[in-house]
């Protein structure tokens, strides 16, 4: 599926895993026929949570005037707006106001590595959602 890559192509086995996929998930539509595939690159944070805040170094401490608002995916995308302005809180006035980034912290990160779980029901490790 290109993870772990910058590659845009379509990967010959994704469709037809996509489509069972979809199948499995509304059998009505097992019989659809696909026309055409894209690929893109999508910025996950392997917690499935965005990370937005001052950047950290190996250690923890934040980085000098580096921050970081990133992970946000497809699904993560109605925090952006709010993101962006915590972030630009955070930027010219040294916190955010309006509300906690706490939750977003990416010093979560540091020194752990988290394999990305959004991934398991592809790879048959964990149940699909019931219809």
């Amino acid at each position: 599926m290109g993870i772990g890559s910058y590659s845009i192509r379509v990967r010959p086995g994704v469709p037809p895993m996509l489509a069972g996929l979809l199948a499995r998930l509304h059998p009505v539509l097992a019989d659809a026929r696909m026309v055409r595939c894209w690929a893109g690159l999508l910025d996950f944070a392997s917690l499935e949570m965005p990370m937005a805040g001052p950047l950290p170094a190996e250690d923890g401490t934040p980085l000098p005037g580096a921050y970081v608002a990133a992970g946000l995916t497809g699904h993560g995308h109605p925090y952006a707006p709010i993101l962006g302005l915590l972030v630009a809180e955070l930027i010219s006035g040294g916190e955010p106001r309006t509300l906690s980034l706490a939750p977003f912290d990416p010093r979560r990160y540091v020194g752990a590595t988290h394999a990305p779980t959004w991934l398991d029901p592809f790879r048959g490790l964990a149940p699909l959602p019931r219809p």
